[in-house]
């Protein structure tokens, strides 16, 4: 970010601020510097990409530090006279680093691709000579490959795809959207060699869409629809385990903008958790943060402190449940409602005219570091450290998975089923750890499940009866046509000869086979939960 005229950085932990630097160059005229993104190398060092501005020419800016803050070497790249930054860096497996952007006045500016190795030398610089304002936004690597998320005016005001190879040579240019104003958010890989891509529709609604490897669009576009605006320039954060992402930004009742986020599921399109900040004026940046389960939220404050200095706010709020880790004045407050709704975008490709134009390159940004004041909120212990939620289809069964990091007076666990998200019904109750700083994990099966979507979530339930709500984990049960396997009652008794419909093995729910094959079985003498596993399925059963 800037400040005076200058790029700072800062390290910050669970304790407070490690360090802060800040960066510019005092020569020329009018000297600025500005950082729009920072990533982490893969070996641990920081790399920053914006712009810095000498004798009125503005310059992409790419940066990199050690772990502790050190500058290990800074490039700035120009072509001519017009305005350049870098506003989005990714790293490949290699080390090799690209950072993406755009060049041009305001009304006509072009995408930029650039590609640097680990030294900081300038490999290739790349710029796509389009009619219109193009802006270059996130890149992430495919393969060898490098994907970039852009803006085009090509057709109308959409998205934009890009694939160019490691030498800088343009293999695809797709636009995206409907023409009503798609803005590009952020871009990352999802567990299948696809990619999540989250946009903003009409400067007030979010958009999210996945997108096959080959960056055809998988299906349609979830629209977050907030009964006011909400802008979401505050990024994203995806989870394959079950399909959802957070998104944070910010938010408008009519009378004042305030931070903002919330977990949406892309299978269901139902809302996870909202949640919303009004001590901070917006989200700028939402990171996985490497506490268990937990998100960092950096947001400036909504004002200034009485010094006259203007603070900025590191939340970390739990990924299940969007509630705040550290609490006093940082606590979140209500869910700002919102609803969503499917929407279908259309995709065209085109041929663009890609120029490689000779570079001005400057390695002059020096470093001084900064001392900063931290006001940490005030801790607030939660009643469960809830690390991990999942549901799996085991045969005709729905099997409910999840851990604790810690538990503080937890009493129990209920566990509760819904067929649409909006209703749900008790099914069970497991009971709690009390108090206890251990890993603990819990399981529960679902012997009836409903055929279709199945939504569960857990409501802990402490000594004094407060109640938390876990987010919902939606699972499809599509039953095949098979009668089941185990012939008679289930659960069955310790020592009981069950019979099976065809030849199977016996195995424990860590997926140890203790028995078969055979369709005649002693129960085992300890009671839990077992499997039967047949050529073409899997089954669960009780033993009592």
């Amino acid at each position: 970010m800037g400040v005076m005229d200058s790029a700072f950085l800062t390290r910050c932990n669970s304790s407070g601020v490690t360090w802060s630097r800040i960066l510019y160059d005092n020569s020329g005229l009018w000297p600025r510097t500005e950082l729009y993104k920072v990533m982490t190398a893969s070996n641990g060092d920081i790399i920053a990409v914006g712009h810095e501005m000498v004798n009125l020419i503005y310059h992409c800016l790419i940066v990199r530090l050690d772990p502790n803050g050190n500058l290990l070497w800074s490039t700035s790249v120009t072509t001519d006279n017009d305005y350049h930054t870098f506003a989005g860096v990714c790293e490949s497996a290699t080390g090799d680093i690209y950072a993406v952007g755009w060049t041009g006045p305001s009304n006509q500016s072009n995408e930029v691709i650039a590609k640097f190795d680990a030294a900081g030398n300038l490999s290739w610089f790349r710029e796509l000579d389009i009619l219109g304002n193009h802006l270059a936004r996130c890149p992430v690597m495919q393969g060898d490959s490098v994907v970039v998320l852009s803006r085009t005016y090509l057709w109308a005001s959409d998205l934009a795809l890009l694939r160019l190879d490691a030498n800088g040579n343009l293999l695809l240019y797709r636009s995206v959207g409907t023409g009503n104003n798609e803005g590009p958010v952020s871009i990352l890989p999802d567990s299948s060699g696809g990619f999540v891509v989250s946009y903003l529709k009409n400067s007030n609604q979010p958009g999210i869409i996945r997108f096959d490897s080959d960056l055809t669009p998988s299906g349609p576009s979830l629209i977050v629809e907030p009964s006011s605006s909400f802008n979401n320039h505050g990024g994203m954060i995806w989870y394959a385990g079950d399909s959802s992402c957070v998104i944070a930004g910010q938010a408008s009742d009519g009378f004042q903008g305030f931070a903002i986020a919330l977990r949406v599921s892309l299978s269901t399109g139902a809302i996870i958790w909202e949640r919303s900040f009004t001590t901070s004026a917006f989200v700028s940046d939402c990171i996985s943060s490497t506490a268990t389960g937990a998100i960092a939220l950096v947001s400036p404050a909504a004002g200034l402190n009485a010094n006259g200095s203007y603070p900025v706010n590191m939340n970390l709020i739990d990924a299940a449940t969007g509630l705040d880790y550290s609490g006093g004045a940082c606590v979140p407050l209500e869910p700002f409602v919102a609803t969503t709704s499917w929407e279908s975008l259309s995709m065209q490709d085109h041929i663009v005219t890609v120029l490689s134009p000779p570079t001005t390159i400057r390695n002059a940004i020096p470093i001084n570091t900064r001392t900063l004041l931290v006001d940490a909120c005030t801790s607030i212990p939660l009643p469960v450290e809830l690390t991990h939620f999942e549901g799996n289809v085991l045969g005709t069964t729905v099997v409910l998975d999840w851990s604790t990091a810690s538990e503080n007076n937890n009493e129990r666990y209920e566990i509760e089923r819904s067929d649409d998200g909006s209703a749900w019904h008790w099914m069970a109750a497991l009971s709690g750890q009390g108090s206890s700083f251990s890993v603990h994990r819990y399981q529960w099966v679902d012997q009836e499940p409903i055929i279709g979507i199945n939504y569960y979530r857990l409501r802990q339930v402490d000594d004094n009866g407060s109640i938390e709500l876990s987010h919902a984990v939606a699972v499809e049960y599509a039953p095949s046509q098979l009668s089941r396997l185990l012939i008679g009652q289930n659960p069955v008794v310790s020592g009981q000869v069950i019979y099976v419909r065809e030849l199977a093995t016996l195995h424990d729910v860590m997926g140890r086979k203790l028995r078969g094959p055979a369709m005649r079985f002693t129960a085992p003498s300890t009671p839990g939960t077992y499997l039967l596993h047949a050529i073409d399925r899997v089954e669960v059963f009780c033993v009592q």
